[in-house]
């Protein structure tokens, strides 16, 4: 047990009550349990979800070493595709109780994985927006959005125009290297 507490960070509490950590602690705590008597199946429902990047990562690792080392086979739940891809071998589309990749689905025209993936590059467009600074946030939505030139654009901010340009390229070159390392991940 305590070389699972030690790689998750929590040895220093050992000997607190589980309440009195925080959310994210807590969250490591469920999953050591899960993994401290070495089960051959565990079913995880969002595991990843409302963590920080390094114990996402901490998490996924954990998981891909588990699965390597110990053959544990694991049915993840998440609505975030990027995390499913980096672990799973399998992967299945459910939609209100059925797997959408079941022979009842075929021909019917409907593909609800391309729904589900188009939702994921949305979600992954937020994030690459959101690693944005505010100005280059402010160049993007005003070419995309409002349609203005980039002349336009110096205007309303009040800069030269070749500095709009370098701001729209810093931004489509930082948009473009998330959207690529985001969408390899979840393509496998």
């Amino acid at each position: 047990m305590d070389a699972w507490l030690e790689r998750c960070g929590l040895l220093q509490k050992k000997n607190q009550y589980a309440r009195s950590l925080s959310s994210g602690e807590q969250q490591k705590l469920s999953f050591i349990r899960a993994l401290v008597f070495d089960p051959a199946f565990v079913i995880v429902d969002e595991t990843l979800s409302n963590l920080d990047p390094d114990s996402t990562e901490l998490f996924e690792q954990l998981m891909r070493e588990q699965q390597t080392k110990n053959k544990m086979t694991w049915l993840l739940i998440s609505h975030q595709l990027v995390h499913v891809r980096k672990i799973c071998d399998q992967v299945h589309f459910m939609e209100q109780g059925n797997d959408v990749k079941a022979p009842a689905y075929h021909g019917t025209g409907v593909n609800p994985e391309n729904r589900i993936l188009k939702e994921e590059l949305k979600t992954q467009l937020t994030e690459a927006l959101s690693m944005l600074t505010e100005k280059e946030k402010t160049v993007v939505l005003l070419y995309y959005y409002e349609d203005l030139t980039l002349k336009e654009i110096s205007r309303v901010m009040e800069v030269s125009e070749s500095r709009i340009s370098q701001l729209h390229s810093k931004a489509l070159t930082k948009m473009r290297r998330c959207m690529n390392d985001n969408f390899a991940l979840m393509m496998g």
